[in-house]
């Protein structure tokens, strides 16, 4: 059987033809390939992470005390400001001052006539609060003596340690209008009643009479002797 050779133009068109079905074949495989999921159930995922994202956002601002009930506070629940502690509102740790914690002298002073100044220095480590007056006790007195009323501080005096507080005594009346009176060469010295101390008085002692007075602590002398 006699093969006729096709004319080479047909032969041109038949592979340009088998190259075209080639190529349209490879979309159809390529399309095969698994691409990134846009499901439905992968768009609600990201929502959630999206909403667990802003919600730990918000966590972190009322931790730190930004936003929320937290406002106004530091970590571990402590107060911001330093100023709204009750620690440090009253300046630390205090007690009384008593003669354990205390040492008191005596000096007579020229002004004002007849008056001796007591004063007193916080001995011990922390502060110690001097309330109301000195307590005395001068040699034969049957009572101690009263305190001069418009003396009294707004507030109760408070002694650092090392800090000194003052009294004033009138010894005895500068008219002579006082009664009975001696000359004291002894004199204790008491805090609220809690026992007295021994304070040494000017040499040859004082005289006192029945005018006899102290002033309550104050934080001066100039306070103790003004009144």
């Amino acid at each position: 059987m006699r093969i006729r050779k096709l004319p080479v133009a047909i032969t041109v068109v038949l592979a340009a033809l088998t190259l075209s079905a080639c190529g349209e074949d490879e979309p159809l495989r390529s399309s095969n390939i698994p691409g990134p999921s846009t499901s439905a159930e992968d768009s609600d995922n990201r929502n959630a992470d999206d909403t667990d994202n802003a919600e730990n956002a918000d966590k972190g601002r009322n931790d730190s005390g930004q936003d929320g009930p937290n406002a106004g506070k530091a970590p571990n629940g402590q107060k911001e400001n330093a100023s709204d502690d009750p620690a440090r509102e009253d300046g630390g740790a205090r007690t009384d001052c008593t003669v354990a914690n205390t040492s008191v002298r005596a000096a007579e002073v020229s002004r004002p006539v007849n008056t001796v100044l007591l004063t007193v220095t916080n001995t011990g480590s922390t502060n110690c609060d001097l309330k109301n007056y000195p307590y005395l006790k001068f040699t034969g007195a049957q009572s101690v003596p009263p305190p001069i009323e418009s003396s009294k501080p707004q507030a109760v005096v408070t002694l650092a340690p090392g800090a000194k507080g003052y009294a004033a005594i009138r010894l005895s009346a500068a008219d002579g209008s006082g009664s009975n009176g001696y000359r004291a060469t002894t004199l204790e010295v008491g805090f609220q009643k809690d026992g007295m101390t021994n304070v040494r008085l000017p040499a040859g002692g004082v005289h006192i009479d029945s005018s006899l007075t102290v002033t309550y602590w104050q934080s001066t002398a100039a306070d103790a002797l003004m009144h």
